[in-house]
């Protein structure tokens, strides 16, 4: 399993891997695909040209932070081949320092030969292939937090309460994101499963009348 509609990877790739010249930076975290390489040079750019603005613009809310050079700079992106067996899913991170214009100028569309498109961004390195480390709840509790957690027990939770509760006749939060409206868990039964069918199946009718 991929990252979807993910590139190929870059094929100017550097030796080695930038290291820490103990100056700031930033870096901003994206799949690794068009549309996400292109909304991460999009808040790159805003974030160097916040950085640029004198410290005299900034408010309590936005206190002034350091400006960076534009050689510690860097987008990240990662693509994975995800496994459901523990301990075998593997990923890869590429690491770009853009062309100085595309810090304060949008890139070119990528139109034509992805890879082109892509190594005339700026200079990439890559991490090589990375087994992923498998977490203990508590660990991911201390990773993402209350809210992020929550998402994460929503799943086990739910599937508990089903093991414990009985199948219904149609289980129809399995795929309840945490963000969704409506309540979290929910199912039909016989009548209200073919309640639901016919009233889909006569949408359909009236659409294809």
């Amino acid at each position: 399993m991929s990252v979807e509609d993910a590139l190929p990877a870059p094929t100017t790739l550097q030796p080695g891997f930038p290291a820490y010249a103990k100056r700031p930076g930033f870096a901003e975290i994206k799949p690794h695909n068009v549309n996400n390489i292109h909304a991460g040079l999009a808040q790159i750019r805003t974030e160097f040209q916040r950085r640029a603005l004198p410290a005299t613009t900034a408010t309590p809310a936005d206190p002034p932070s350091p400006p960076v050079e534009a050689s510690d700079i860097y987008l990240l992106t990662y693509d994975h081949r995800l496994s459901r067996t523990p301990g075998e899913s593997i990923f890869v991170v590429y690491c770009l320092n853009p062309k100085l214009a595309y810090l304060t100028s949008k890139p070119p569309a990528s139109r034509g030969d992805k890879a082109t498109w892509l190594d005339g961004l700026g200079t990439w390195w890559s991490t090589g292939d990375v087994r992923a480390t498998e977490r203990s709840l508590g660990q991911w509790q201390d990773i993402l937090g209350p809210t992020g957690f929550g998402s994460i027990m929503e799943s086990i939770v739910r599937g508990e309460f089903f093991r414990k509760f009985g199948q219904p006749t149609r289980h129809t939060s399995k795929g309840h994101r945490p963000s969704a409206g409506g309540v979290d868990v929910h199912w039909l039964e016989v009548a209200e499963f073919l309640h639901e069918l016919a009233s889909e199946l006569a949408s359909e009718l009236r659409e294809a009348a």
